[in-house]
């Protein structure tokens, strides 16, 4: 965590960059971060269009050839992109919207898990079984637990609860379906949200998977949310990810996916990409530390005044296009790894086996593909900031802060 302030002033997207600004200029990153990832908001989408920014999916009427040359004379542009959660997010929201039937259910079960949760006849009724969890309205999928929570009580026991509307055998069955519809939306948010692990990878392939699972799921009472679904994540809202180099090359540098997500001529093609963009890409070249010989005597430090002459380094060799290759090649003829594996984990264990790919695996591996974990520090900043303590300078909270959520380092 770099920054937990106050934010005075309207929330434009002018002082947002503002503040951004400040913020990585504090700690002299100015120029070097390469990734900002925010959630959907109008104001933080237009504060990260801003000159210095490139956002990938708006930038086809851009000349590639003037791009390029943007990217090697001038400093890092940084690279935007909304949240993929809560893209995600968006997307079941979409479905809902034409699903009027479905959402009368819904609030029906809503009200029957209100009514069981404030009623102390229902507890000692349904003492033994899981306590029914309420939604909580900035979250679907705290409505989806509640739902299968509501589902896991029999309907026998539900009627001996006193005064408590009750579901028909028909909106039962639309529940279990809409559950069995949602959860592969539900395990897409929990792998794209985490914070001390990979992410990025993960993007693609939970496209794809939800892709599959809408068509193959057998419906019968949710057509319309279905429907809505598939125009959602094919149309509007989760296309622009598959056309992302970044998320592309993240999948491929994933040794538990590496290119099963894809196959045929689109295999190929991504394939090709990937092997361009490596070959240009300033990681493979540019960010590797020269080899430390611990024999060697640790050269010494030049005095202050002629610090502007750059101590020697040992050459870093450049990888052509064939050593990138035969990298590939040989790490994609490997079987896949488990999937609950560390993909950091493996290219810290094979780093001298693929130099290139690990230095590209370094650089893509470690963009989140969410802005959840930002959203946490809310619930952080809440526990310190309370009504008791109305006096707390923004400094010290600010200090505060960092000293609770870097505490680690």
């Amino acid at each position: 965590m770099l920054g937990c302030q106050r934010f005075r002033g309207q929330h434009s997207a002018d002082n947002i960059s503002n503040a951004y600004d400040e913020v990585t200029a504090s700690y002299d990153l100015t120029g070097k971060v390469s990734n900002v990832i925010t959630d959907n908001a109008s104001n933080m989408l237009k504060a990260f269009r801003l000159p210095g920014f490139n956002t990938e999916p708006d930038s086809d009427e851009e000349d590639e050839s003037e791009a390029v040359d943007l990217n090697h004379n001038l400093p890092l542009l940084t690279e935007h992109d909304p949240c993929f959660a809560h893209s995600l997010q968006l997307v079941v929201k979409d479905g809902f919207k034409d699903a009027a039937s479905l959402n009368k259910v819904l609030s029906k079960a809503a009200n029957i898990v209100s009514h069981v949760r404030r009623s102390i006849h229902a507890t000692e009724i349904l003492e033994g079984e899981k306590r029914l969890q309420a939604k909580v309205a900035t979250r679907w999928n705290s409505e989806l637990k509640s739902v299968r929570s509501l589902l896991s009580v029999t309907e026998k026991k539900l009627q001996l609860v006193p005064a408590c509307p009750q579901l028909s055998a028909y909106e039962r069955n639309i529940l279990e379906e809409l559950v069995a519809i949602l959860t592969p939306f539900e395990e897409a948010i929990e792998f794209t949200q985490g914070q001390n692990s990979v992410t990025a990878s993960f993007v693609i392939p939970c496209i794809r998977g939800l892709r599959a699972s809408l068509a193959s799921t057998p419906v019968r009472y949710n057509t319309k949310l279905v429907s809505a679904l598939k125009l959602s994540l094919l149309d509007r809202r989760l296309s622009a990810y598959e056309s992302r180099q970044l998320f592309n090359s993240a999948s491929i540098l994933d040794p538990r996916f590496k290119m099963d997500w894809c196959s045929g001529l689109e295999a190929e093609t991504a394939k090709s990409s990937f092997i361009d963009m490596a070959r240009h890409a300033p990681s493979t070249t540019q960010e590797t530390a020269p080899a430390v010989n611990p024999t060697a005597p640790p050269q010494p430090k030049r005095s202050k005044l002629f610090s502007f002459m750059a101590s020697p380094q040992a050459p870093v060799p450049t990888s052509d296009s064939d050593h990138i290759i035969e990298e590939l090649g040989s790490y994609l003829s490997e079987p896949c790894a488990p999937e609950n594996a560390d993909p950091l984990e493996f290219w810290r264990s094979n780093a001298a086996k693929y130099p290139a790919l690990a230095r590209l695996a370094k650089r893509y591996l470690g963009i989140p593909a969410s802005s959840t974990p930002v959203e946490r520090l809310f619930s952080i900043a809440g526990k310190i900031f309370r009504p008791d303590r109305c006096s707390l300078s923004d400094a010290v909270f600010h200090s505060l802060m960092a000293v609770k959520c870097n505490g680690h380092l």
